[in-house]
């Protein structure tokens, strides 16, 4: 069995740590008539 490559916590030893980026989903990607769609077949 392979052990799972380990590093020290805040080294940033791969450089995986200095560019993390984070986000929110944006509305304009929902699906609107699949949404409306679904609501009127529930009626």
């Amino acid at each position: 069995m392979m052990d799972t490559p380990r590093s020290e916590r805040g080294t940033n030893e791969c450089g995986i740590e200095h560019s993390v980026v984070a986000g929110l989903p944006s509305a304009r990607n929902l699906n609107v008539e699949l949404d409306d769609a679904f609501l009127d077949a529930s009626m």
